[in-house]
């Protein structure tokens, strides 16, 4: 298997992602849940990608600056936003510093889980808190991780233009890190390998990421469009209020 390095993800996924990933959410639920709870107009997306929400958030009034650490995805968000709706800004969503705040940020489809370590997760809560004016919220979506994740795992999937995508991935016990590769076999028999990892967090751990960022739970709920979250949910979407 490829070694992931976190600069690969839009060399990866950037001339895929609208294609394959246009569906992963509710776009639609989650501009109402946003602009319905949000304060204010101003919104700050981590992870922003090719526009999917960010655009979308746009379109209902809102100042959206989303930043990426991938130039490829970027330059296919400017192409997805000729009216230049979106500030984009390339940063590690890590490690940055805007000079302004907002009324909410989001942090959409794991994209938390993305940084492959806890101090990483962390730093990148700080980040937000540090840009959220008091009272302003956070949205966080992810995936709930499974009590015992397979350590090894291989699925097919077929594309709409004939092509196939193999899924390997690898989960190390210790670590908690699962690495994987799409093997992208197209309909002309080209292959392209196409890396990722991710480090799921549980809600709890999350939780208390965020209060060491000064971030408090005002909500936690099963999706988007406001299910209950109990013991049976697979994924979460968790609201946080900057508590000072």
């Amino acid at each position: 298997m490829v070694e992931y390095r976190a600069d690969q993800y839009g060399e990866s996924f950037a001339d895929v992602y609208d294609d394959w990933y246009a569906h992963v959410s509710d776009v639609d639920a989650t501009v109402r849940t946003v602009t319905a709870m949000a304060r204010g107009p101003r919104v700050l997306e981590l992870g922003v990608g090719t526009g999917r929400i960010a655009l979308a958030l746009a379109r209902v009034g809102c100042e959206v600056v989303g930043i990426d650490a991938s130039a490829s995805m970027l330059q296919r968000l400017s192409r997805n936003d000729p009216a230049g709706l979106i500030t984009a800004v390339e940063a590690d969503m890590a490690d940055f510093s805007l000079g302004r705040s907002f009324d909410a940020a989001l942090i959409a489809f794991n994209t938390l889980f993305n940084l492959v370590s806890l101090d990483a997760q962390r730093s990148c809560l700080a980040c937000v808190g540090s840009h959220l004016v008091p009272g302003g919220l956070l949205f966080v979506e992810a995936v709930v991780p499974g009590a015992a994740p397979s350590r090894r795992g291989l699925e097919a999937g077929h594309l709409e233009d004939g092509g196939l995508v193999l899924t390997a991935t690898i989960t190390d016990a210790v670590t908690r890190i699962t690495r994987g590769n799409h093997v992208h076999i197209g309909a002309d028999g080209s292959v392209r390998l196409r890396p990722w990892a991710i480090l799921p967090t549980s809600p709890n751990e999350m939780d208390d990421m965020a209060e060491a960022a000064g971030l408090e739970l005002v909500h936690r709920y099963g999706d988007w469009a406001g299910h209950p979250f109990d013991e049976d949910s697979t994924t979460q979407v968790s609201v946080y209020r900057r508590s000072h």
